[in-house]
C-alpha cells in the first residue's frame, strides 16, 4: 500500500490517563497547560476560545465540558452556517474543531468559507473517515490537524495544543 503524504497532523487514538499523577500522588499540570507553559507569546489556554462544530449534540456537549475543564472558553454550533455566524460575531475564536458530515452546511464548505474569510484561524477536522480518504477534499492550505473519530479527549486536546502553540 502506498503512503500518501498530506499536510494533516494525524492523531492516533491511544487510551491514557487524563491527568497523570506524580509519585507523590498529586495531580500534575493539565496537558494543555503544559503545552502552553513555554509559549513565547505568553498565551495561556484560558485566553483561547474554541468553536466546536458538530451536529452530534452529545459530542459537542461532552467536548465543551472537557475543554472548559482545561481552561478553554467554548462556543458550539450544530452546522457550518451557524459556525460561520459565530466566527463573524466572535473575533476571539482561536481555533475551530470541525466535523465533516452535518446538515445545512457540511464541513467541507464550512472549511472553504473559513479559509476564504478567516484564514488565520486554525482548523482541526474530526471525522469517522480515515484521513487518507478525506485529505484530497481539502484545498491548500489544508486543515492544521485531523483527529479520527472515535477519539479520546486527550488526543483532541493534544491536537488543539499543537495548532494553538
Amino acid at each position: 500500500m502506498l503512503s500518501v503524504p498530506h499536510p494533516f497532523i494525524y492523531e492516533s487514538v491511544t487510551p491514557g490517563p487524563a491527568h497523570p499523577t506524580s509519585e507523590e500522588g498529586t495531580s500534575e499540570s493539565s496537558p494543555v497547560e503544559t503545552l502552553f507553559a513555554n509559549s513565547p507569546t505568553g498565551d495561556t489556554p484560558r485566553e483561547k476560545t474554541v468553536l466546536i462544530v458538530d451536529d452530534d449534540m452529545a459530542l459537542r456537549t461532552t467536548a465543551a465540558l472537557i475543554l472548559e475543564s482545561q481552561g478553554f472558553k467554548v462556543l458550539s454550533a450544530p452546522n457550518g452556517l451557524e459556525a460561520l455566524n459565530l466566527v463573524q460575531s466572535n473575533p476571539q475564536i482561536g481555533a475551530v474543531i470541525l466535523d465533516l458530515l452535518m446538515p445545512v452546511m457540511d464541513g467541507e464548505e464550512t472549511f472553504r468559507q473559513l479559509r476564504r474569510f478567516w484564514s488565520e484561524i486554525p482548523v482541526i477536522v474530526i471525522s469517522g473517515f480515515h484521513f487518507t480518504e478525506i485529505a484530497p477534499r481539502f484545498p491548500a492550505p489544508a486543515p492544521e490537524a485531523f483527529v479520527q473519530k472515535p477519539f479520546t479527549f486527550e488526543s483532541l486536546i493534544a491536537a488543539l495544543g499543537r495548532v494553538l502553540a
